[in-house]
């Protein structure tokens, strides 16, 4: 199983599937969106989203998740 490592200033996110899931749900929570609203927006507007979002998207994607 492969995880995401990304570094930015301090900040270090090392991400499987499950965290990836968690912090698209709780984007979902805050914007007040279905999952399936949110990848759907993720994909049209990737600059509008946080840069953990978009790692957790690409994770997600990268390893098959279903909506």
């Amino acid at each position: 199983m492969e995880q995401a490592v990304c570094t930015g200033g301090s900040i270090m996110y090392n991400m499987g599937l499950k965290g990836a899931t968690t912090v698209l749900k709780k984007e979902c929570a805050f914007l007040g969106m279905s999952m399936g609203e949110l990848l759907h927006h993720i994909k049209l507007y990737p600059m509008s989203m946080p840069n953990k979002t978009l790692l957790a998207y690409k994770i997600y994607k990268a390893q098959g998740g279903i909506l």
